[in-house]
């Protein structure tokens, strides 16, 4: 009974342990990506066996190309592995000239025809486009009758005018001179009234005005330089004055110890120290002349002992090499033999060559270079030999005048520097000060002179002034006007014709102006290419109305064809000139066009920017049309040798990365750190390594 018990208790405890863990089990993949740490363990693969997932992907694998090779339960496993990966940056791209022009009409109106296609190309002058002109040619008709009839009654006037100044003619010119006359006084007379109203009104001249402005600042300067001088004076020598010449006595007072010690020691002769100095560069002189002698003697005549002891030491070389090349395999290793022999034969290489140097005759610049250094050895001699006889002789008469000269110099300037320090000390004298104040009270009374005059010359002009230069300037004027009323009948006659003659003349310059005006208008509606060149887009169709200053029309001067590719702001950092790009256009049969990045420049809009492609065609390859559209993609950067994974591989949560990897017969978790992405595949920086399979989701 007990061991049924037993039995049966045993049995639904491991019941209860299966349903557990197959709870545990649908449990802890949710949950693991919430709780799992860089690593986490999940034993089951999908709820499937783990034993038999491992052994699956052990016999399935990855292929050599890195694809995977298992799948477990709509799942893959591929291999981290090491490859190249690049980073494209794409935009739409569109086929454009190397510098595209936008033309466009200084008019409004509506398209009536255009006479060009994009990839057309066009002569200079050709006529690309018309609008609809058939007002302005009504215009231009009405605005050419009215011009006819202007120029005729402007003839008939010019004729009416002719015949009457004719007739007035005699009469003018007795009538009118004396009119002329008396205008040109009064005219003269109205000029100089006016000169004198605007000189009395400017007042004094701006030069005058500054230099009295000059005047007033520099006798300022002067008084406050006279104060300064006196109100130093009054206060009395300062510390540092004081100082100054007290620093300067003593001064004086070192020079003139240092001037009495040294004429004193050329008063007592010849220094001893000096005399055996002298002769101690003496005995150091002839030493080096032994020595320079020695050399030459060994420069130019060689040892028989140096030679016999270097013919024994070859012949001793030799016999060691003998030796070297006697010995038997027994005796020593090859190794060590031949180690034996080489080092032998450098003996005997360098005893001969020791021997052949000390056999060949001496080089001429070695002896020459001996024979310089004695030459140099027996100048210092004798110069050695000079400064000894010099100073044994003591100083002469001159030396001994010149330093008693300097002691005399240096006794006047240490009197000198005591005078200046008690005349420091006694302070300014009583006249001084007097004349400090007269100076000052001088240079007041001479700005003051100088501020009434620049008070005076800003004065003017006064009221009085203003006044009378206004009533002399009313009668110039009045004057002026009675000799104009009186002349004004002499010349009634001809200035009505020549009046009449102006204004139609006027009318007939508006009516050609206004027909030249219009003509411009007719010739405007034509838009006419302003080079040779190649039409790149068309942007209107006939009965498309147009605004100036709109492009309706783009031109380029280049020959060859370009791509212009639209880029974000995210991307264009990232574009450089040189870096290589596929184009790939949306026409019929195109192949991918490998292109380069020439440059990078601010869209025409100042929206983004725009990458400008060269195309690398293949030879005898036709250009591709202007304005066609397509896809460019940009290759920003290139990394070998990295580890990848596909794309699908790693999963997000939040800013954090993670792959899930299988560990033997464990599924883990792993946060990674990615770096470039393409279109399929990521570089994983940190994380992972070479190898180990990821989990790809389907």
């Amino acid at each position: 009974m007990m061991e049924r018990f037993r039995s049966r208790s045993v049995l639904g405890g491991a019941a209860l342990v299966v349903l557990l863990s197959g709870a545990c089990v649908r449990i802890a993949p949710a949950a693991w990506s919430r709780l799992a740490g860089p690593e986490a363990d999940v034993t089951v693969v999908d709820g499937a066996n783990p034993a038999a997932g491992v052994a699956t992907a052990v016999a399935g694998g990855p292929n050599a190309q890195g694809t995977p090779g298992v799948t477990l339960a709509g799942r893959q496993m591929v291999a981290v592995r090491r490859g190249t990966i690049a980073e494209v940056v794409q935009g739409t791209a569109r086929v454009s000239g190397q510098e595209e022009v936008p033309l466009s009409l200084p008019a409004p109106g509506r398209v009536q025809s255009v006479t060009v296609r994009p990839g057309q190309g066009v002569a200079e002058g050709q006529v690309l486009l018309e609008v609809d002109s058939k007002q302005i040619q009504r215009d231009l008709s009405a605005a050419r009758a009215r011009l006819e009839s202007d120029m005729l009654r402007l003839r008939q006037a010019q004729a009416q005018g002719q015949a009457k100044q004719a007739e007035e003619e005699r009469k003018r010119q007795i009538d009118s001179a004396s009119g002329r006359r008396g205008v040109a006084e009064a005219q003269s007379l109205l000029l100089r009234a006016q000169a004198d109203f605007e000189k009395v009104q400017a007042g004094a001249a701006q030069a005058d005005r500054d230099a009295a402005a000059a005047s007033v600042a520099a006798a300022r300067a002067v008084v406050d330089r006279a104060e300064a001088d006196l109100a130093r004076l009054a206060a009395g020598p300062g510390e540092t004055e004081v100082a100054g010449a007290g620093q300067q006595v003593t001064a004086a007072r070192l020079a003139l110890q240092k001037a009495e010690a040294e004429l004193g020691r050329l008063q007592r002769g010849a220094d001893p120290q000096e005399v055996r100095a002298a002769e101690r560069d003496l005995a150091l002189a002839q030493a080096d002349l032994q020595t320079a002698q020695g050399a030459l003697e060994r420069v130019t005549t060689r040892d028989p002992y140096e030679i016999r002891a270097a013919e024994r030491e070859v012949e001793r070389a030799q016999i060691a090499l003998q030796a070297a090349e006697s010995l038997s395999a027994t005796d020593a290793t090859r190794g060590s033999r031949e180690s034996v022999i080489a080092n032998a034969r450098v003996g005997l290489r360098e005893a001969q060559e020791r021997l052949t140097r000390l056999r060949e005759p001496a080089r001429p610049s070695d002896v020459e270079v001996a024979r310089r250094n004695l030459d140099r050895a027996r100048l210092a001699v004798e110069g050695a030999q000079e400064r000894v006889e010099l100073v044994k002789q003591g100083p002469n008469q001159l030396a001994l005048d010149t330093a008693q000269a300097a002691v005399d110099a240096a006794r006047l300037a240490l009197q000198n520097t005591e005078a200046r320090l008690q005349a420091v000390q006694a302070g300014a004298p009583p006249e001084t000060i007097t004349a400090a104040q007269n100076a000052v009270n001088a240079a007041k009374a001479q700005l003051t002179i100088v501020e009434s005059r620049r008070a005076e010359l800003l004065s003017h002009p006064t009221d009085k002034e203003l006044k009378e230069a206004q009533a002399k300037l009313a009668a110039a004027q009045a004057a002026y006007e009675r000799a104009r009323t009186e002349a004004a009948p002499l010349q009634t006659g001809v200035n009505l014709v020549s009046f009449d003659v102006q204004l139609l003349q006027q009318a007939a310059d508006s009516a050609r102006a206004q027909v030249e005006t219009i003509e411009r208008e007719l010739n405007a509606t034509k838009l006419q290419a302003p080079f040779a060149g190649t039409v790149v887009g068309v942007q209107v169709r006939p009965g498309d109305p147009i605004e100036p200053g709109q492009g309706i029309i783009v031109m380029t001067k280049a020959a060859d064809a370009v791509v212009r590719a639209e880029l974000s702001d995210k991307d264009a950092p990232k574009v450089q000139p040189g870096q290589s790009a596929i184009v790939q256009l949306e026409v019929k049969d195109s192949q991918p066009i490998p292109a380069t990045v020439a440059a990078v420049t601010a869209a025409e809009n100042g929206l983004g920017s725009v990458a400008q492609l060269q195309l690398s065609l293949p030879e005898g390859a036709p250009q591709p049309a202007f304005g066609a559209t397509g896809q460019a993609s940009v290759t920003v950067q290139t990394k070998e040798n990295v580890l990848l994974v596909p794309q699908k591989a790693v999963r997000s949560a939040g800013n954090r990365r993670y792959v899930e990897f299988m560990d033997g017969t464990n599924r883990r978790i792993a946060d990674v750190q990615v770096g470039t992405t393409s279109g399929t595949e990521v570089e994983i920086v940190g994380g992972l390594t070479e190898g180990q399979m990821v989990i790809v989701p389907q």
